[in-house]
């Protein structure tokens, strides 16, 4: 069974202490944290980059600005999707492409799917089927309908 290395560097506060001190060197040295981004890769061989935000990110953020446009060059240059994940409680998404290799690979734009669909998909794009025993563990839910999910901050 292949293990998953745990968090290590206990750098997160910090990293966003260096995000907001780099705000102080002036729009010409644009940069920025991204919230969580993964690269998805089959041994040395990378198959997509996915900017993981929370749900509530939802609506709020602007897929085309600077920062996901920046990104998207890098995965465009590695000839690799990149998406856009909003990430709800029950582990289910929104999946936004963000670059033109994702939106030939979702043509119709947003999906909302589950953990399990989801999951999936990233294994396809590594060119794999899902291992029963990972598909076993994975959530089914779809995301609840915008409403229901901003009524659970109101």
């Amino acid at each position: 069974m292949y293990r998953v290395k745990p968090e290590i560097t206990g750098m997160r506060k910090e990293e966003v202490r260096l995000s907001l001190r780099h705000r102080r060197w002036g729009a010409s040295c644009a940069a920025t944290n991204l919230d969580f981004i993964l690269l998805e890769w089959h041994f040395d061989k990378l198959a997509a980059i996915v900017e993981y935000k929370y749900y509530l990110a939802y609506g709020k953020f602007n897929i085309h600005n600077a920062n996901i446009r920046a990104l998207a060059r890098l995965a465009s240059a590695s000839k690799i999707p990149l998406l856009v994940a909003y990430h709800f409680d029950n582990f289910s998404f929104i999946v936004q492409p963000a670059n033109d290799i994702a939106r030939k690979m979702m043509p119709e734009g947003e999906h909302r799917c589950s953990e399990y669909s989801f999951v999936k998909a990233l294994y396809s794009l590594r060119g794999l089927p899902l291992p029963d025993d990972v598909a076993a563990r994975l959530n089914r839910s779809l995301p609840p309908v915008e409403d229901e999910a901003l009524d659970d901050i109101a």
